[in-house]
């Protein structure tokens, strides 16, 4: 058991099957692939299982392996995306605010309203009165 051991260290077989800078941007790399997805779609409904499946994770690791790198879940990152690309469509068209809710992947004007609302401080409306 020991012989085999010696083996192992001697080679490094155990240690890193890689090395450690490849394997950051192969994390790195994911995360860019992660991002593009989401500002690609975030206009439809995306499932915790889709992005899951774009790193080959099961969803309760993915959702872990998220807050490690970005800080915040991910339907919360989603929906800052959304409420951000919201916010410009408020100040630069004239579409209605039901009309940006669903363009921008909200599924209830309400919800969008809210989430909106505990971004900026204020209503849809009222951002789009106040910004030029």
């Amino acid at each position: 058991m020991y012989r085999i051991l010696a083996l192992l260290a001697q080679y490094q077989l155990f240690l890193h099957p890689e090395p450690l800078c490849t394997r950051k941007k192969e994390r790195s790399d994911q995360c860019k692939k992660l991002l593009r997805y989401i500002q690609d779609n975030y206009d439809s409904k995306i499932r915790l299982s889709d992005l899951a499946a774009i790193l080959n994770m099961n969803p309760q690791y993915f959702c872990r392996f998220f807050k490690t790198h970005f800080h915040t879940t991910p339907i919360s990152y989603i929906n800052q995306y959304r409420v951000t690309q919201a916010a410009d469509l408020l100040t630069g068209s004239s579409l209605s605010i039901l009309e940006i809710a669903l363009d921008t992947g909200f599924e209830s004007p309400s919800y969008f309203a809210s989430i909106f609302r505990r971004t900026f401080g204020m209503s849809p409306e009222e951002y789009r009165k106040a910004m030029p």
